[in-house]
């Protein structure tokens, strides 16, 4: 799978000074996916979008008043795939019109980050997070049907302008 780049909305509710929720969710993405092994000369052999929203309980560091405050969080992710289509290359070496599906999957997750305080209620935020996540991919060819399981470990690069209120 290839690099793709999105807007998205965070939302971080603080249970104690320290402790916190925080769910992120981006604009679907849509992703060009490359062959490997046997499927490596094909170049890319489909594409497919994909939703995928995250949700963390965090611990931060250090007072709530500081300017500067690290943090790190532990979480789940779900991905749906969707629009996912075969490309002509693919296609022309399975033998005709092809179909391929890539099922939905969770999977564990894991951010580093720290919040500077501009102001009372701005604050900008960076994160670093990374999930392990499983899938199956079905590729159907004039009623033969492939599956191959898909083992992706994305890394995000997050930064955002927040609102306190």
């Amino acid at each position: 799978v290839q690099d793709a780049n999105t807007l998205g909305s965070t939302y971080t509710h603080f249970i104690t000074p320290n402790i916190a929720i925080s769910g992120i969710i981006g604009l679907p993405v849509k992703y060009s996916v490359r062959g490997t092994g046997a499927a490596s000369g094909l170049g890319e052999i489909a594409t497919s979008k994909q939703a995928a929203p995250l949700l963390f309980i965090q611990y931060n560091f250090l007072d709530k008043d500081s300017i500067f405050r690290p943090f790190i969080s532990a979480g789940l992710n779900y991905t749906r795939f969707f629009d996912t289509e075969a490309s002509q290359s693919l296609q022309s070496a399975l033998g005709g019109p092809t179909s391929v599906r890539i099922k939905s999957s969770t999977g564990l997750a894991w951010e580093i980050g720290a919040r500077t305080r501009l102001s009372d209620n701005i604050t900008l935020t960076t994160r670093f997070i990374r999930v392990n996540a499983r899938s199956r991919a079905e590729i159907e060819t004039q009623g033969i049907i492939r599956t191959t399981d898909i083992n992706f470990r994305p890394h995000i690069a997050l930064v955002s302008l927040d609102y306190a209120f």
